[in-house]
């Protein structure tokens, strides 16, 4: 299940279509941009997500190296140009999926290279 969910995260990003990537997510999900910075429900991550309207040539990738139950810890890396500036950044999401398939739980943990 979760090969499937982090496809069709990445498919949402590179759409730049903020609702469907906010449609993979349950309504109570526990949500952290970073492990310092909790959004309070999907309004607050609707305005984070914003700024991948800005991002051109967006790169996603991500590898599941941990699985226990519904629980998956994934690496990612991710390259995009933003005014005229390719960024690139890598870590490791942690993510919990419900029996329906959407994500309950999320941290985000990474940096820029």
């Amino acid at each position: 299940m979760i090969i499937e969910w982090l496809e069709d995260f990445r498919n949402g990003w590179l759409k730049k279509d903020i609702k469907f990537v906010l449609d993979l997510f349950a309504d109570d999900v526990e949500y952290w941009e970073t492990p310092f910075k909790k959004l309070q429900g999907k309004d607050y991550m609707a305005l984070e997500w914003r700024a991948i309207g800005y991002q051109e040539h967006i790169s996603l990738s991500t590898d599941v190296f941990n699985a226990e139950n519904e629980k998956f810890a994934v690496n990612w890396q991710l390259t995009y140009k933003i005014r005229n500036t390719m960024k690139s950044c890598a870590g490791v999401y942690l993510i919990r999926l419900d029996k329906g398939g959407k994500c309950n739980y999320f941290m985000q943990v990474g940096e820029e290279k």
